[in-house]
């Protein structure tokens, strides 16, 4: 089974970024095996309740003696068994990234903006009252050259 998981969580809190990064993914885990080598005489003398046992990493076995009952003749029990585990390892990454460094070059970067239009829109207006200034001038002389030109006409 290879099967991996991935879980991701952000959480902003503050001008703080913490990124979560979690990998669960299943290892294999080797073979346990086990084994119990007997005298067949010795498991004759083996006392009634008592029983030879073996463990191997998750594998065991044991081997008990059952007595003779009215309607069972005398019985070998072998009992084994292996502990089911699986292993999970876990890959855990966390960042944590303060962002008021960038917050505050984003500021700056926004405020030479505003500065950069301000210029600009100033430049417009400084503009218009030249044009202003220059079509008074203008209005101005053009009525004194007409006044001095119907006077010698007239």
């Amino acid at each position: 089974m290879t099967q991996e998981s991935h879980e991701e969580s952000l959480h902003a809190v503050d001008s703080m970024v913490s990124v979560v990064e979690t990998w669960q993914t299943p290892v294999k885990v080797p073979m346990s095996s086990v084994s119990l080598t007997l005298a067949l005489d010795s498991l004759h003398l083996l006392p009634q309740g008592a029983a030879y046992t073996a463990k191997q990493g998750q594998a065991s076995v044991k081997v008990k003696r059952r007595a003779a009952t009215g309607k069972e003749p005398e019985q070998l029990v072998i009992e084994a068994n292996c502990d089911s585990l699986e292993l999970v390892a876990v890959s855990y990454s966390k960042t944590i990234s303060t962002l008021k460094r960038q917050l505050k070059e984003a500021k700056k970067v926004n405020s030479e903006l505003k500065e950069t239009s301000k210029e600009r829109s100033s430049n417009g207006l400084r503009t218009v009252f030249i044009a202003f200034i220059v079509g008074v001038a203008t209005g101005i002389v053009s009525t004194l050259l007409t006044r001095k030109i119907w006077q010698k006409v007239f």
